[in-house]
């Protein structure tokens, strides 16, 4: 008799992530948001859904106790079982979200970690973080150093970032800037 084994459960435990902050952390459930087999998913069609897998790490040093999010995944970083005395116990656990430093990195980050069942609401978020990672570009150190060309790229670029909510009535419909030559560093 030729017994067929069921397909090993994914136990690992995974994080939803909702406007940037932990709702729930757990293993994944069976059905989610009318998806059946919902942990059958792979890691990358789970993180379109909001969920990113847990990683975690006793404390070190190089990170906060509490819980990081990255983009393609959640560190939490925990105390030792037995807490050093080198290791302030005023030092409270965090939740902190590690937000990209260059243009382009940001636009994969922000269509990647927001789910799209609010998508005013996710464009705003999405705006608002394209628009506060190009800031440095209009800083006059960074200016300066742009020809008058690029600055005026950069420019426009932001103005349309800021008029997306006034030009698209339907969300669907909202097509992106081009980011700038000068911001994709």
């Amino acid at each position: 008799m030729d017994l067929q084994q069921e397909p090993a459960l994914n136990m690992k435990t995974y994080c939803y992530i909702k406007e940037g902050k932990i709702e729930k952390s757990d293993v994944l459930p069976t059905n989610w948001n009318n998806i059946s087999n919902f942990y059958l998913l792979s890691d990358e069609e789970l993180k379109k859904h909001g969920w990113l897998p847990l990683e975690e790490q006793q404390y070190s040093g190089d990170l906060q106790p509490g819980f990081h999010i990255f983009a393609d995944k959640v560190v939490q970083v925990k105390f030792p079982e037995s807490t050093p005395e080198d290791i302030p116990a005023s030092r409270q656990p965090v939740t902190k979200t590690f937000l990209p430093t260059t243009l382009s990195a940001a636009q994969e980050f922000s269509t990647s970690i927001f789910p799209a069942n609010d998508a005013w609401k996710n464009i705003r978020i999405r705006r608002n973080l394209l628009l506060r990672i190009s800031d440095k570009y209009m800083l006059m150190d960074f200016y300066q150093e742009m020809t008058p060309e690029q600055q005026q790229a950069m420019i426009q670029y932001r103005k349309e970032l800021r008029d997306i909510p006034q030009k698209y009535k339907d969300a669907e419909l909202v097509v992106w800037p081009e980011i700038p030559a000068h911001g994709t560093g």
